[in-house]
């Protein structure tokens, strides 16, 4: 089995396993057609890849099901180049509802990507 292989089987395995940060039960990833706009900007990250990392992170963060309950998820990269902003959003009755819910994805995300920061596939 080549290198590359083992890698991103092992690379997924991690995926997998860091999702249980989030929720037991996984739901089903919902493809949106994309329009891709003429841009002047230069970006570092490829659009398939940050499409694929919205994706991921959207999947991420569904942790409970319901109309109620529908998680947005929206990666931005910096205009350096060197970070990623992610803007997460649940939709909300009032004003302050759901904050709590917000708050914990934050602190799950954050987990995630102190990990994936300290990860040998970086």
């Amino acid at each position: 089995m080549s290198q590359i292989n083992l890698n991103f089987r092992t690379a997924c395995a991690e995926y997998i396993a860091l999702s249980s940060f989030f929720h037991q039960v996984p739901a089903p990833v919902v493809r949106n057609t994309n329009n891709i706009l003429p841009t002047s900007q230069k970006y570092v990250l490829p659009f398939s890849k940050e499409r694929g990392l919205t994706e991921i992170l959207a999947f991420m963060a569904k942790t409970k099901d319901g109309r109620e309950y529908i998680p947005a998820v929206c990666v931005r990269e910096s205009q350096s180049g060197t970070a990623l902003d992610i803007i997460l959003a649940i939709n909300k009755t009032t004003y302050t509802d759901g904050d709590d819910i917000l708050q914990n994805l934050k602190a799950s995300f954050e987990q995630v990507f102190q990990i994936l920061n300290k990860s040998d596939y970086g």
